[in-house]
């Protein structure tokens, strides 16, 4: 009897652990899965309204929104790290290093964005040498050197929400990307087409106005954190000077790992892409549906991952190991849980998915139509293994364990990923489909691998604890 009483009680007391946590980690993921999807929506507002110039502007766009992100993604990598050393320090009570850490980061943001646009400004001149269209070079050219310019805010952006989020805050940076779509759109008008009186700049006129938007984010963000009293008593710009090393060297430690498997799973998926263009177009076509109805899902496990890396950072800041080690767990069962959701749905509307982004009845689009159906199964199948490892890689963040999604994404994505994706594809004449399971195999072993090193680190972590 009284067994069957203790049973009981550590049974409820786990229940009110796991929904308090899940409480706690939905209530920071949902506004950062807006503020990502608010992104989303302003970079295909871009393209829809780029898209009425022609065939050749869309493709002028689609490519340098392309090569922006590969420009991005190792900075915005290594920016990540601000979060979990913020969050960190926030858990130990330590409000200096909180705002240090926020200071360091836009210091990192503004030296890494010289690199960024250097590469952005002559990339579009550079592609003529590899024999791009002489048409699409100076619409390309025109684009990215009128985007360039946004990297610093963009950077600084990302600075800031991270401060915020780290806070447990991450409501006002999603307001101020939501109202952003709005005039983004209006920018959008105004530039490309010469409306309200503005010179019509076509393509670059798309990328003039991302520019001035991200400027105008950073600076509302930074503007609303000046003058609010919580925000200011961090002082954040207080720790932009002087340079202060170790914080630097932490964020830096923490950060390029990061950066590297970002990159890593970027060109992972950028790869894959081109082995299915050797099937011919209609593959391509279904290819590019498949990866943007899954792009969405992953907006929302990608929010899980940052709640992940936050909640975890925090509690190892306040020496709770055992809560940092919950506080992963729960995120890594919530995101496969949200994922094999996603999953059936996949599964049993794959058509009218493929119906979303063509129009089925006509003939030109017969080709694809097979093809995606078939690539939306698998995607269903890996949207499990993605939703794995990007919250078991969140939660490493927060025990600033980063040198092992580095590893994890080289050995899961180019080891695993992209070898059965080649034996699969080429060797057993599987084409396209076989590649795709390539994809879901490297996102499987990164996940496997990167929740078993999270349940041995924080396992080891807990026991260094204990009495």
């Amino acid at each position: 009897m009284q067994l069957s009483r203790a049973v009981a009680a550590k049974s409820d007391q786990a229940s009110r652990w796991i929904g308090a946590e899940l409480k706690a980690l939905t209530g920071l993921a949902i506004p950062i899965a807006a503020a990502n999807l608010s992104e989303m929506a302003m970079a295909l507002t871009n393209m829809v309204m780029i898209g009425r110039l022609g065939a050749s502007a869309l493709a002028a766009g689609g490519l340098g929104g392309n090569l922006l992100w590969c420009v991005l993604v190792i900075p915005l990598g290594i920016i990540m790290a601000v979060g979990a050393v913020a969050a960190h320090a926030f858990g130990a009570g330590d409000r200096i290093a909180v705002g240090r850490a926020a200071g360091q980061g836009l210091v990192l943001a503004a030296v890494l964005s010289f690199p960024a646009i250097a590469v952005l400004w002559w990339t579009g001149p550079a592609t003529a040498l590899i024999g791009a269209d002489p048409a699409l070079v100076p619409l390309l050219t025109d684009y990215l050197r009128a985007i360039a310019f946004s990297v610093p805010a963009a950077l600084g952006f990302a600075v800031l929400q991270r401060f915020v989020s780290a806070l447990f805050r991450p409501r006002l940076p999603t307001v101020i990307s939501m109202i952003a779509i709005a005039f983004n759109a209006i920018a959008n008008q105004a530039l490309i087409f010469g409306d309200f009186g503005f010179p019509a700049l076509g393509v670059a006129g798309s990328g003039l106005a991302t520019t001035l938007i991200c400027w105008a984010q950073f600076l509302s963000l930074a503007g609303v954190i000046a003058v609010t009293p919580y925000f200011r008593g961090y002082r954040p710009f207080q720790g932009i000077w002087p340079l202060h090393r170790p914080i630097l060297r932490e964020i830096l430690t923490v950060g390029w790992p990061i950066g590297g498997s970002m990159a890593v799973e970027s060109w992972f998926f950028l790869t894959t892409g081109f082995l299915v263009w050797q099937f011919g177009t209609a593959a391509l076509a279904a290819h590019q549906v498949a990866v943007s109805f899954s792009s969405i899902s992953y907006m929302i496990v990608l929010a899980l991952s940052h709640a992940a890396t936050y909640r975890v950072a925090h509690a190892m800041g306040a020496r709770t190991p055992l809560a940092a080690r919950r506080a992963g767990a729960v995120a890594i069962i919530a995101s496969v849980l949200f994922m094999s959701v996603v999953a059936c749905g996949m599964w049993l509307f794959a058509k009218p998915i493929v119906g979303i982004y063509l129009d089925l009845d006509e003939p030109a689009n017969l080709a694809v139509l097979p093809i995606a159906i078939t690539l939306i199964g698998i995607a269903a199948l890996f949207q499990i293994a993605d939703g794995l490892q990007c919250a078991a890689a969140g939660a490493l963040r927060g025990l600033k364990d980063t040198r092992a999604t580095l590893i994890a994404a080289l050995f899961g994505y180019w080891v695993a990923g992209i070898g059965s994706g080649l034996g699969l594809g080429f060797a057993l004449g599987m084409g396209p489909a076989g590649l795709w399971l390539g994809l879901a195999v490297g996102l499987a072993a990164a996940g496997g691998v990167l929740t078993w090193r999270f349940r041995r680190k924080s396992g080891a972590l807990v026991a260094a604890a204990a009495p």
